[in-house]
């Protein structure tokens, strides 16, 4: 049953979109999976959300947000672009593509305003291979897309290349050809896990200490990935170059 204001434009319009949770997208759903056919998707990934249609993909997205960040002297995670936090930046590209999104930070008070769940380390002190393994614990997900709190503009095709490779590995990490990894840009499932608080029970802190232990997928990082804001100088070239 059509609205009148939305029956007066339909036949004007190249094409209907349909919610998967209408009854007629339930329908269209049940029609394909008579026919033999199906989406190539779950349809219950598409979600209205902030009067767009969006889709999320079943896995969380992890903000590590719990760095001393020596090398850019201030905290990187608040410092501002156009206005905004750089760690609200990032979640906010990051909140409308994943079903969940969590921080990684000791600090509670500092990121209650992002209304997110944070996920303090088990053991402070330990480095983010720790912070990693807490929140994959506290994740609700499988699989997981662990991300720097420097990185402002997530390429978001790129992080779906990645998460299509993860079936079947542990982890899913970009490596250059200097053989350069970005292991605070990658995807982690669940089954990381073991190998991870093997490392650090053990007394290991580098991430790299976990990948002779897991299943590795590499994918080829390209210059034009993203970009690191680790120095005073990196931040305020890009601020020179995006800001407004």
């Amino acid at each position: 049953m059509w609205k009148s204001s939305a029956d007066a434009v339909k036949k004007y319009a190249d094409k209907v979109v349909v919610s998967p949770q209408s009854r007629k997208g339930r329908l269209a759903a049940d029609a394909l999976r008579q026919d033999g056919s199906s989406f190539d998707f779950d349809i219950g990934r598409i979600k209205l959300l902030g009067g767009k249609w969006v889709m999320q993909e079943q896995a969380t997205a992890i903000i590590m947000a719990g760095g001393d960040s020596r090398r850019m002297g201030m905290d990187k995670s608040v410092l501002a672009i156009n206005g905004k936090p750089m760690v609200e930046i990032i979640a906010e590209q990051l909140r409308t593509s994943f079903s969940q999104t969590l921080i990684s930070a000791n600090d509670a008070e500092k990121f209650a305003f992002l209304g997110l769940q944070i996920v303090p380390d088990r053991i402070q002190g330990q480095g983010p291979l720790m912070g990693i393994a807490s929140a994959l614990e506290a994740s609700a997900n499988e699989v997981n897309f662990v991300v720097a709190c420097d990185i402002p503009h997530i390429d978001l095709a790129y992080v779906r290349k990645m998460l299509s490779r993860a079936k079947g590995a542990d982890i899913v990490i970009p490596r250059s050809r200097d053989k350069e990894y970005e292991p605070l840009f990658a995807v982690y499932h669940k089954s990381a896990l073991e190998a991870i608080n093997k490392v650090l029970r053990t007394g290991g802190r580098k991430i790299s200490d976990v990948f002779t232990r897991c299943k590795v997928r590499y994918i080829e990082l390209k210059a034009d990935s993203f970009a690191n804001l680790n120095t005073k100088a990196e931040y305020e070239e890009f601020c020179k170059k995006y800001g407004t």
